[in-house]
């Protein structure tokens, strides 16, 4: 993906001489982890480019970005809905709309958010000269496994660069000179001040994830209803959305009935989605993710940040942002017996927690150093 890395200082100096317009495609229709890594490095890099942001029609309105034009589409993701057999008719019409935008504003580079958006493949098809990026930010687990390949085969085809969102899922999508890493990043003001010390009883867990099915809610609750039963003083606190669909309200009601029969409903909060998880973070003493697949994981980031002790599984990718018994504790895959260890023993062990947020701070500032990955995403923009 080319070895010349361009500062921020570059970045200044060519947006004096020759602005670069950049239309990003962002699909999201809430608030994601891919929704806010978007946002976050459009806002780092908006000195030194002129974005257009193509998005899901009503989204985004709260949150501009210098520098950049919004543009509404109607997007639509094969399903099992009926409303499928419109998704190449809105693809084509979607790919006529983005090519008027493109020429109108003199665009020459495109950068699609997700595999699963061919809308960058068509207009390269109808377009041969434009810089076409796909961000990949879905593990083969995740999505699909007969779409994923045709997608990622199409995608090795059209594009000019592929950027992974961790190594875990460039591997996935088979390494060659164009493919490589861009983990997401938070800029520096995340970083916590040092807070007052929270009271140790009882200890809150925190479990930040929207209610859909796969990101492993209920073995927090299985580990819950372990620790209480030894007399453990422990709640949990879920914070997420259901994104609009049925399915995940329907989810979210068996998670309710599930605490209601493990008897420990009293000790578990399921709220709706917030603004600033960085005040949800610091009231916690520790934060669990025991999703069953992730390509990477803001939450892991984000408790990295906030220097909070974290619990997750090893699927993908939080084993690169978690070292294990170092910053954070990494537990197998659906084991709520290794789950369930792990958390009682940080509940426990206060010196442990102490040292694991110690750790946190100086492997965020290190790795995760928004202006350092921000400035791989500038190379690829300018890059010939």
């Amino acid at each position: 993906m080319g070895a010349k890395i361009f500062t921020g200082k570059y970045i200044a100096e060519v947006a004096k001489s020759n602005l670069i317009r950049v239309f990003v495609i962002e699909n999201s229709t809430q608030v994601t982890g891919a929704f806010r890594s978007t946002h976050t490095f459009c806002q780092s890099l908006s000195s030194g480019f002129e974005f257009h942001l193509g998005v899901q029609e009503g989204c985004w309105s709260t949150h501009q970005i210098p520098n950049s034009t919004v543009h509404p589409f109607k997007f639509l993701e094969i399903s099992r809905s009926f409303r499928t057999i419109f998704y190449l008719p809105k693809l084509l019409y979607n790919t006529i709309k983005l090519n008027r935008i493109l020429a109108r504003h003199s665009i020459k580079v495109v950068h699609v958010g997700d595999l699963y958006n061919m809308l960058g493949v068509m207009v390269k098809i109808l377009n041969p000269g434009i810089k076409l990026i796909y961000h990949v930010r879905l593990c083969q687990s995740s999505y699909v496994s007969v779409l994923y390949k045709f997608w990622i085969g199409l995608i090795k085809k059209y594009a000019d660069s592929i950027v992974g969102v961790s190594q875990t899922v460039v591997d996935e999508v088979g390494e060659d000179p164009k493919t490589g890493v861009i983990y997401d990043a938070l800029p520096a003001h995340w970083l916590v001040s040092k807070a007052e010390p929270l009271s140790a009883d009882p200890i809150l867990l925190l479990y930040v994830a929207n209610y859909v099915p796969g990101k492993g809610h209920q073995y927090a609750l299985e580990v819950l209803q372990k620790l209480s039963a030894v007399g453990n003083r422990v709640h949990l606190k879920f914070v997420g959305g259901d994104l609009g669909k049925s399915r995940n309200r329907a989810y979210l009601r068996r998670l309710e009935a599930r605490a209601r029969t493990l008897g420990i409903d009293h000790q578990v909060q399921f709220a709706g989605p917030v603004d600033e998880i960085r005040q949800e973070m610091r009231q916690a003493h520790i934060i669990l993710n025991f999703s069953e697949s992730e390509s990477f994981s803001m939450v892991c980031l984000e408790a990295l940040a906030c220097e909070k002790p974290i619990i997750a599984t090893r699927c993908g990718g939080p084993q690169e942002i978690i070292r294990h018994q170092t910053n954070g504790w990494l537990v197998n895959n659906k084991d709520v017996g290794d789950m369930t260890q792990a958390v009682s023993l940080l509940v426990k062990d206060q010196e442990m927690r102490k040292r694991f947020s110690s750790n946190a701070r100086l492997d965020f500032k290190d790795k995760f150093n928004l202006e350092v990955q921000a400035d791989l995403l500038a190379n690829i923009y300018l890059s010939e």
